[in-house]
């Protein structure tokens, strides 16, 4: 079994899943014990399965022989995801790494709107993305260290991009840059699904989601720039734009910390505080992340 990968000298664990899950099982985020106030992306996940990997097809082409894999099992429906989980301890500090192999697949397509051979199935565009992470804890009042790594099969309108993403933010689960990318495209890839979120809650609400163009943005929240402060930005060049960059983001993001404790603190609706919940947290870690790299 090991014969597969290179572990480092000391092994915490290998997981053969022909003997089982292993201890894996679903992860839903933190709730405060009322399963009713999970967020509504992550109140419909699937426990972890045994697989032998067979194909969409008739053709298995899986294990021969008992299972060696564990499933994550997502809904026939655009944004349903799965998350598993196992814990272990360490006796000492040190450096930790991950090794697995992985594969994906969905159900089979039929009467397909574009050309396909045998080696692309027009079934790979209904599979999103995998990501892999880890939260080492150094105690109960230590330090924490979050890693992450993701490879995004399509983007959310479903066009084959096939790329690696690093993490970028305390955040693995919504903030994932790009190689080459910086923080510019990892606080989009965060936000893009919280304005998704937002705006679903208006609709449903019959509110209109369109924004004012000619409104002053500094109007709408603390920490959004006037429009001549945008201006200024727009003239700054290299490093200065950068540090104002970032300066800026820092009070935006500032200002949505600030909204989201007074949905806390008097909204009612379960959904939009769960939302508010996240955006808080996610928030923070990235104004901690900016302000490091700051000095």
């Amino acid at each position: 079994f090991l014969s597969k990968f290179k572990p480092l000298p000391r092994i915490l664990f290998a997981d053969d899943f022909d003997e089982g899950v292993n201890g894996w099982c679903e992860l839903i985020g933190n709730h405060d014990g009322d399963l009713n106030k999970v967020r509504k992306v992550m109140e419909d996940l699937r426990p972890p399965q045994l697989s032998n990997a067979n194909f969409f097809d008739i053709g298995s082409h899986g294990s021969l022989s008992g299972t060696y894999s564990l499933k994550l099992a997502t809904r026939a429906r655009a944004g349903h995801m799965a998350q598993a989980i196992t814990r272990t301890t360490s006796r000492c500090d040190g450096r930790v790494r991950v090794e697995c192999y992985f594969t994906y697949k969905a159900e089979q397509v039929f009467g397909a709107a574009v050309n396909w051979d045998g080696n692309v199935d027009p079934s790979e565009r209904n599979f999103g993305d995998f990501t892999v992470s880890n939260d080492i804890c150094e105690g109960d009042e230590g330090r924490r260290y979050h890693i992450a790594l993701r490879y995004e099969n399509t983007d959310r309108h479903g066009a084959l991009v096939q790329r690696w993403m690093y993490k970028t933010s305390v955040q693995p689960s919504t903030t994932i840059g790009f190689p080459h990318g910086g923080h510019t495209t990892a606080i989009k890839a965060a936000q893009d699904p919280e304005i998704a979120e937002m705006k679903a809650l208006l609709s449903g609400w019959g509110e209109s989601t369109e924004m004012d163009p000619d409104m002053d943005h500094s109007e709408m929240m603390d920490g959004m720039l006037t429009t001549g402060e945008l201006e200024s930005l727009s003239q700054l060049r290299g490093a200065a734009f950068d540090r104002a960059w970032m300066e800026a983001m820092i009070k935006h993001h500032e200002g949505a910390v600030s909204m989201a404790q007074d949905v806390l603190a008097d909204g009612v609706n379960t959904e939009m505080r769960a939302l508010a919940t996240a955006i808080e947290s996610a928030q923070k870690g990235e104004i901690a992340e900016m302000r490091a790299l700051l000095g």
